[in-house]
């Protein structure tokens, strides 16, 4: 990884309110990261816990809402997560939520986005993020929702908090220096230190607290996983594909990494050994699946289904089969045109985007039916 180079957009990052697209990608020297952030349709996120081997998985939430950024509070007891439903796509909330999906309770209540919570090591507070696009910190909270604090206060992007086990540090992601960065902190803010030169984004700390594993670019532009040692030395390389890996989360013991990986809409949910060997699968790619979180006993691992929309090939159809067809593919029908065609009136000549592609679950479908010969 060069110095200097842009995180633009690795794989994608779950954040509140909005889906943050963030696969890595190469630019000049200088540039400005960017960060995008797309709209999604309702219902198209998912939490779900499954047991560690990957079998036994559920899905917890029932809301209309899309949820992200799970996170096991220490004792296990609960899941800490973000939400938003309707329209308010940049208007996230953590809510808390029992590991079997019952006793989902809100627990900020902004105008501005708030997600990727993470709880110190006693289950007494969660740090977040708060903010908009281009102007977001590090809050924390007490477990109940009360007592909200800025802990960074600047006008960068700060993201992605992560407490340490030993529970004297927050590590988190900023663009201060025009690429994204994994910086220290103290827990009350003081002492904000960076940690890395190269881009990097999404710390995590080993169940130890000396070494935090993180995505940053590999050689091909795509995202790798690193693990780097608490003061930043050490940085070392543990994967290295074609496709995108990121997010990972140590599990309890050490001894294991869980990571998201894949491409868009084909991520699915990995685990390796500690120093990078023995890579397995936990999810299949039918639907996407991102955003491990383990459980303190090992036993289960929290996470993100996204949903796909398999485009079905509709043209010939009435619009009545192709509505039933869309559904059934958890895709929506979207504009609807007509134009002559020497095809009988009603049915569908063309469609966008064409059969066999992959959308975003409950993505729109657009339809050209025939008005019959002129």
């Amino acid at each position: 990884m060069a110095s200097g180079t842009t995180i633009g957009a690795v794989g994608v990052r779950l954040a509140g309110a909005a889906a943050v697209l963030l696969c890595v990608n190469s630019a000049a020297a200088g540039d400005t990261a960017r960060v995008k952030r797309f709209r999604v349709p309702a219902d198209a996120y998912k939490l779900f816990v499954m047991n560690a081997d990957g079998s036994g998985q559920k899905r917890l939430s029932g809301t209309a809402a899309n949820d992200y950024d799970p996170a096991w509070s220490p004792d296990g007891t609960k899941i800490a997560f973000s939400a938003f439903s309707g329209r308010s796509y940049y208007r996230g909330q953590i809510f808390v939520v029992n590991p079997d999906g019952s006793g989902r309770k809100q627990l900020t209540n902004n105008p501005k986005d708030n997600f990727n919570p993470t709880w110190s090591p006693d289950g007494t507070k969660i740090a977040f993020t708060r903010g908009a696009y281009r102007h977001a910190d590090i809050f924390v909270m007490n477990a109940d929702g009360s007592g909200q604090v800025n802990l960074t206060n600047h006008p960068a992007d700060d993201l992605f908090p992560a407490w340490s086990p030993d529970g004297t540090k927050i590590a988190f992601t900023t663009d201060r220096s025009t690429i994204y960065q994994i910086f220290s902190m103290n827990t009350d803010g003081s002492g904000q230190t960076n940690l890395t030169d190269d881009p990097a984004l999404g710390p995590a700390w080993s169940p130890d607290s000396r070494r935090i594993a993180y995505a940053g670019l590999g050689r091909g532009g795509n995202a790798d996983i690193f693990v780097m040692n608490a003061d930043g030395s050490g940085q070392t390389k543990l994967t290295n594909s074609k496709a995108d890996e990121f997010e990972p989360a140590w599990s309890p013991d050490g001894a294991n990494i869980a990571f998201s990986g894949g491409t868009y809409l084909r991520y699915r949910l990995m685990v390796m050994s500690q120093n990078g060997g023995r890579t397995s699968s936990l999810t299949g790619n039918a639907e996407s699946n991102l955003s491990p979180a383990w459980s303190r006993d090992g036993m289960k691992i929290a996470f993100v289904r996204q949903f796909v929309c398999h485009v079905p090939n509709v043209v010939g159809r009435t619009l009545r089969a192709a509505r039933v067809a869309l559904r059934a593919g958890n895709c929506a029908v979207g504009r609807i045109r007509r134009a002559p065609s020497p095809q009988p009136r009603g049915r569908v000549v063309r469609q966008k985007p064409r059969g066999g592609e992959r959308l975003l679950g409950g993505g729109r479908v657009s339809l050209v039916l025939s008005r019959g010969p002129r």
